[in-house]
Order: structure tokens, then sequence, then C-alpha cells
């Protein structure tokens, strides 16, 4: 099932029309991006990315006390460095379903690379953020996202 499920995904992404989503005057892929995310405490999930807003992570973690948990952000800057790398920064929250509930807002700030100028990008991220619930409690979170653009 895991399987079928995984070559379908594949087969989506790969039918759409990738030549929409380039920008020649940036020289970015500006269309929706869509991949895994792994990320700081320990969690695997999916990263989609909307030109900059929403860019929306959701994500399990599996440990000791397991929890499902969602980041929402707006990208304020992203630059060019040069023609395949770009760093961003913005404001999002993220809130996770466990024991206990939690809920906070974060600062994202990251790179991102798009390896030959193509569809595919990698982006590095550290998002200082602060827990509202279950109590006040400064955090760091982390992540590391692979998306396709389409």
């Amino acid at each position: 099932m895991k399987k079928a499920l995984l070559l379908s995904v594949l087969m989506i992404l790969m039918s759409g029309n990738i030549l929409s989503a380039y920008s020649r005057a940036s020289g970015n892929w500006t269309g929706t991006g869509i991949g895994i995310v792994l990320g700081y405490p320990g969690n695997v999930g999916l990263s989609i990315k909307i030109k900059n807003f929403p860019v929306l992570g959701l994500s399990w973690y599996l440990g000791e006390s397991p929890y499902f948990g969602g980041t929402l952000d707006y990208w304020i800057i992203n630059n060019n460095i040069d023609s395949d790398f770009y760093w961003y920064i913005g404001v999002g929250a993220y809130a996770w379903i466990g024991n206990p509930f939690g809920l906070g807002p974060r600062l994202p700030i990251g790179l991102q690379w798009f390896p030959g100028s193509g569809p595919f990008e990698l982006a590095i991220e550290l998002a200082p953020a602060l827990s509202l619930l279950p109590g006040i409690e400064p955090r760091i979170q982390g992540s590391l996202a692979f998306r396709f653009h389409f």
C-alpha cells in the first residue's frame, strides 16, 4: 500500500507542467513545491511551499512521547545570493498535538539551494521559537527539506 501511494504521488508530481513554475526573469522556481522534511527534534514529515506563503510543514515524531505537529510560515524576505542559492527570513507559528498540546510563534531563517537552477530544492532552516503552551519556554527548531517544484 505504501509503495502504491508513493508511486501515485511521484506520478502526480512528474505530470505537472514544470515550465510554468519557472520564472525566466528571476531564474527561480516560483510554483508549488512539495517534499519531505526532517526536523529537529527528531521528526519527519511533509513540506509544502506555495511561493512564499504559505510554507506548511506537517510532521510526526514517533519517539518516547509521540506527537503530530505542524508549522505555518510566511517568508518576509527571500533574496537571491547567486543563481542557485537564496536566503530567507519569516514569521510563523507551530503547534503539536500530543501529550501535552503545544503552541507558539517562530522565526524561520534559512538557506535554499536549487541545484542547476532546476525544479529540485534543498532547504536548511533554523527557527527560534517561543512555546506559549503548555508553558512559556524558549525553543529551537530546525529542519532540512527536499522539495520538488511543479
